[in-house]
């Protein structure tokens, strides 16, 4: 079996065909470093046997009622492209490969013919706006057919984005209140469905909800244990069928792992600032929750900055 491709379908297809007792080989036209696939499901898929032919593409299918083979055409890598890795060149140089079936998994394109032609879109792509909202006010796009990278993760992403979108429009939301700013954590486009819903656990006191760095919080006060053992069942019991290669972990494991949370970012109340305060500068919040400093008494030694675990504090030089 011969699978066509270098992306995690490409993987997918291989490691499926192994568990169903097939010799599998994956033809890719660049090298390993420029494939798309993650990088562990590569190392899993050896780890079960997948053959890896890189540097060639295919160029001719030989009985296509009943594959015997394939012609694949041998590739150099040339300059960089538009994607940001080293552009498949062919040399012209060619060689057969036995293979009694093929599985193309080369990537999909978008049925543009398909959509209203009132919806904006080029090349491809659907434009929208950063909540997803399309030319036309009352439809929304999310996932592939949008331009942000071809993921899961993205595409969970760009769904909570519309799910506020939608309800922001059906709510008749308009001007500033409309803007994704306020449901934004950090500046690379992340989003929290519970400052929308007001359901937060811990409240972030940085005004600008910035991504906590690990070099901003004092990890002094953490727990330094190892995180948990990710384990894997044995390569011969993976290919005896399709159980979870990573099997789930016990409760016990995964309440211990949650402990390990730095919570960044967020006030616990842990009362470290009020405590090594020298001047007495920290209060409790009038409204209930954590400590604020008390602007009168501060001499912006930066202590409870620096003795904050979370990073919930920040000092800033103020005219």
């Amino acid at each position: 079996m011969a699978v066509i491709g270098g992306g995690n379908s490409a993987i997918d297809c291989a490691r499926v065909s192994r568990r169903l007792g097939a010799e599998v080989t994956v033809v890719y036209r660049r090298g390993e470093e420029e494939m798309p696939a993650h990088p562990e499901e590569i190392t899993m898929a050896k780890e079960e046997g997948v053959g890896f032919l890189f540097l060639a593409t295919p160029r001719e299918v030989y009985d296509r009622e009943s594959i015997t083979g394939i012609k694949v055409e041998k590739m150099a890598l040339g300059e960089v492209d538009d994607s940001g890795r080293r552009r498949p060149v062919p040399t012209g140089e060619t060689f057969d490969i036995d293979c009694d079936g093929m599985i193309i998994a080369i990537g999909e394109g978008t049925r543009v013919d398909d959509l209203p032609p009132f919806i904006s879109h080029k090349k491809g792509v659907v434009e929208t706006d950063q909540m997803g909202q399309t030319t036309e006010s009352t439809l929304f796009a999310g996932g592939d057919i949008i331009d942000i990278p071809h993921t899961v993760t993205h595409a969970i992403g760009s769904g909570k984005r519309a799910a506020i979108a939608i309800d922001q429009f059906l709510e008749e939301v308009k001007g500033e209140k409309k803007s994704l700013d306020q449901f934004r954590w950090g500046d690379k486009g992340n989003i929290s469905v519970g400052r929308m819903k007001g359901t937060t656990i811990f409240l972030r006191r940085n005004p600008s909800l910035e991504v906590i760095d690990y070099k901003d919080m004092n990890p002094f006060y953490f727990d330094h244990r190892q995180g948990m053992k990710i384990d894997r069942i044995p390569t011969k019991e993976r290919l005896k069928g399709f159980q979870e290669v990573i099997p789930s972990p016990s409760e016990q494991k995964t309440v211990s792992e949650a402990r390990r949370c730095f919570m960044c970012g967020s006030c616990t109340e842990c009362g470290n600032c009020y405590i090594f305060c020298p001047e007495s500068a920290i209060k409790t919040d009038p409204e209930g929750y954590g400590y604020i400093p008390d602007m009168d008494y501060c001499k912006g030694c930066g202590i409870c900055v620096n003795e904050c675990p979370r990073g919930a504090m920040e000092m800033k030089f103020m005219e």
